[in-house]
């Protein structure tokens, strides 16, 4: 009899014990969470231009309604986990918001709004550099304006449903070249060339304009009759040269080189070159007072 209560017992703990065991919460699963993204706000209201004095009535920056392309890519760990691109294929109504499914954890997300296709450098990854497309033989093709922000944020199950990125800035300057005798010199045959060197293929995010061993020309296209407008990353060590070719147009032969050093580029500013190539007129340089404070050269 007290073997057979000693048994009972036994069984009832076990009972109890296996009772308890599957009342033990179940540890869930991490699930995806949806984020939503909006750089249409950047499109539609950051018009004035950082930094300028003028205000924003005068001071309007047309390129931000040229913006063609976007391009979102969310990083954790150090490694691109998603990267979306938005063109003329987005449709309008949804150009500018991104929408994404993401674990959750920290992560780093970069935005870049710009007006021409761009060459994306993924050799770590990701695309932590972008720039010039090649057009070969050492030449690159232009670029346009380029728009970029990094934000660093954390996704989670209660992430608000839209998060607005930090305003983007713009990461290019402007070199503008007025030659006033380039008109009169088209009536003679003649073609004129603009290459501006040493140039880099790619900006990256962690570092700027990286200096390669192997620079390129990037060339400088002609946008009205005297004058050749690009956009450039900012300029490292050394300085740009701005080289300007004069050719026979049906030959190709040589006829006049110039060359002007020391040329700097700094985001959000203009350079404008102004001079004559056939007169020995000097040539001025000044950073233009359209974009940010003015600073005048001559040499």
């Amino acid at each position: 009899m007290l073997a057979l209560l000693a048994l009972t017992f036994v069984f009832t703990a076990c009972h109890k014990e296996t009772v308890q065991e599957s009342t033990k919460p179940v540890p869930q699963k991490p699930v995806p969470v949806p984020v939503r993204f909006s750089v249409a706000d950047f499109i539609q209201q950051y018009e004035s231009l950082p930094g300028a004095r003028r205000s924003p009535n005068t001071a309007r920056d047309s390129s931000l309604s040229k913006i063609n392309y976007i391009t979102y890519q969310a990083i954790k760990d150090n490694i691109a986990v998603r990267t979306l691109h938005q063109g003329s294929v987005t449709p309008p109504a949804e150009f500018g918001l991104i929408n994404d499914t993401l674990m959750p954890g920290h992560y780093i997300f970069h935005f870049l709004a710009y007006t021409h296709p761009l060459l994306f450098d993924d050799s770590y990854g990701s695309f932590r550099g972008f720039g010039h497309q090649s057009e070969g033989n050492n030449v690159l093709e232009p670029i346009g304006d380029i728009f970029a922000a990094a934000i660093a944020f954390t996704v989670s199950s209660d992430s608000p449903a839209i998060v607005h990125p930090q305003k983007l800035e713009r990461v290019v300057g402007k070199l503008v070249l007025n030659i006033k005798d380039a008109e009169a010199i088209s009536y003679q045959n003649l073609d004129i060339e603009v290459l501006v060197y040493p140039n880099w293929q790619f900006y990256y995010w962690d570092g700027g304009a990286i200096p390669t061993p192997y620079a390129n020309n990037s060339r400088v296209p002609r946008t009205d009759a005297s004058t050749f407008e690009a956009f450039l990353f900012p300029s490292s060590s050394p300085s740009y040269q701005v080289m300007i070719n004069v050719r026979n147009r049906q030959t190709g032969v040589l006829v006049l080189a110039k060359s002007i050093p020391g040329v700097n580029i700094a985001a959000n500013r203009k350079t404008v070159l102004t001079g004559s190539l056939l007169a020995p007129i000097a040539w001025d340089l000044r950073l233009h007072a359209e974009w940010d404070d003015d600073i005048d050269m001559e040499f």
